[in-house]
């Protein structure tokens, strides 16, 4: 499909599969991701360009992740998702999907250091970009099988995650890379 229709990127409806073919995703948008192929997740049109941007700008794949819990008195965050990019991950373990306990997850493990989270809205009026620490990886039963413990550099931050988040998803790179989005962002006007 992708030759055919000969697609830059597309996101899929993944919760869909799991009634209409009782499987995922997970495993194919991780393999297609760490091609160099940007494939998104839960049909998330705005991650997805978020993600085309990274991809575009830095040559990396990105992780599409859900903040799942947030420390604002030590600025930590939690982010999860059930799939990430195998080319960003210094190993990973096959599970099932968190959600519906079928198919096949990926829990993976990113080499802990500098990240960076970017959202891009999807109208473009706005965007979210923080530099911070991936401390750790964790591997609890309970949620989304990728998780990575962030903290981030400016605790304000945290505040956006709270008050006015750009949608669910958003998107971890590895490396400080705010200036470098900043600058591209910010030179096209938005």
């Amino acid at each position: 499909m992708i030759d055919t229709y000969q697609l830059q990127g597309f996101t899929l409806r993944c919760f869909d599969l799991l009634t209409a073919v009782k499987n995922t995703g997970c495993l194919a948008l991780a393999k297609l991701n760490s091609e160099g192929f940007v494939a998104g997740c839960e049909g998330d049109v705005p991650a997805l360009l978020s993600m085309m941007i990274v991809r575009a700008l830095l040559g990396v794949s990105g992780f599409q992740a859900n903040p799942s819990h947030i420390n604002p008195e030590t600025g930590e965050m939690l982010f999860a998702h059930c799939t990430i990019p195998f080319d960003m991950v210094e190993e990973y373990e096959l599970d099932t999907h968190f959600e519906s306990g079928i198919g096949v997850g990926i829990r993976g493990f990113m080499k802990e250091g500098a990240v960076t989270i970017f959202k891009l809205a999807g109208d473009l009026s706005r965007y979210f970009v923080a530099e911070g620490t991936l401390v750790r990886n964790q591997a609890k039963p309970d949620l989304c099988r990728t998780q990575q413990v962030i903290e981030l550099s400016d605790k304000s931050q945290m505040a956006y995650f709270m008050k006015n988040p750009i949608g669910n998803h958003h998107i971890i790179m590895p490396g400080y890379q705010r200036d470098l989005i900043c600058g591209l962002l910010d030179s096209l006007g938005l």
